[in-house]
This record gives structure tokens, sequence and C-alpha cells, in this order.
């Protein structure tokens, strides 16, 4: 048993980060059993056709959401849609999802964006606006410190995630 123990201790530990539209991939592919120890939507489209966490075969996994202020994947977060298209609930106001902040840019002005431009005027200022759809990548931004702390397993545990309360069985459900 102690050997079992051990080999099982030195698991690596497998998670899925989820951009943009890759959120909504993210969200499908846990709608069909993708096998992960944690999810992470970053500025993501949506999590899928899902409309509460116990749609998932895996209710209770660590989930995890990030979208800066001013992003525009806002605009399409969350907007219903026909059925069968669209990329689901928005991952930001989803039950049970963590939301992680997005701080700030680095404060050094030496550091660059995602393009390789010196942030300038822009170091230590609000991650937010047009450009935080990207700009959560910038290395050593508060945002980049939080995808950085999830990968590595250092943010918080989520609360636990409770049955749904309308636990109706004749309730349809269309996803």
């Amino acid at each position: 048993e102690r050997a079992v123990l051990e080999k099982l201790a030195d698991q690596p530990r497998v998670v899925a980060v989820g951009h943009s539209f890759g959120g909504a991939v993210v969200g499908e592919a846990e709608r069909y059993g993708l096998a992960v120890d944690a999810v992470l939507h970053v500025a993501s489209a949506g999590v899928g056709r899902v409309r509460d966490p116990y749609d998932f075969p895996d209710p209770r996994r660590p989930r995890y959401s990030m979208t800066a202020p001013g992003d525009l994947i806002g605009l399409v977060q969350g907007l219903p849609t026909p059925p069968g298209l669209g990329h689901g609930p928005d991952p930001d106001d989803f039950r049970c999802v963590t939301t992680l902040p997005t701080g700030r840019l680095p404060d050094d002005p030496a550091a660059r964006d995602e393009l390789g431009r010196p942030l300038g005027e822009r170091a230590g200022s609000t991650i937010g606006g047009v450009s935080s759809h990207s700009d959560v990548f910038i290395r050593y931004s508060d945002a980049w410190w939080g995808v950085y702390r999830f990968l590595v397993g250092t943010v918080p545990p989520p609360p636990e995630c409770p049955p749904p309360d309308d636990e109706d069985p004749t309730r349809a459900r269309l996803l």
C-alpha cells in the first residue's frame, strides 16, 4: 500500500488552460470526459455547452477563470445562441468557478509585450481594455504570475462545489 501511495505522489499534475475560443474547447472536452486535475479559463469565450458544473462528468474539479476588465471577449461570453452553437456560459460568472485577478503589468518600462515592444508608459498599469486579451500573458505581469501559480499548483483551492438547488429530474436540458 505504501509503495502505491509513493508512486501516486510522483504522478504529474495534469491541467488544462483555455484562452479565448480555446476556453470553450476545453469546456467541450470536459463534457466528454477530459481527464485533468484542474481547469483555467483565460479570457475565455465560454465554458462549453453546459448550464451547471454538474453537467460535467467531474463537477467538483477545480475550475478557475481570469478575464481583465474591458477585454472584448466579454462581448461574446455567455451570449444566448441557437442550440448547438455558441461558446456556453461566461466562465467568470459560472457557478463554482474561482476568479483569479489579472492585476497589473510589470513595473519595468523595458519589459516587453507579446509583440516584443517595450511597455514604456504602460508599465505598472492595470491590465484592462482592448489589449488585455493578450496582455494577460505579458511575462511577470500579475496575470502571468496567476497562470504560473495555477500551472504549478499553488493557487488556493476553490471551495467545495455543492450540487445545484434545483434537483428536478423532469427538467429538460438543451445542450
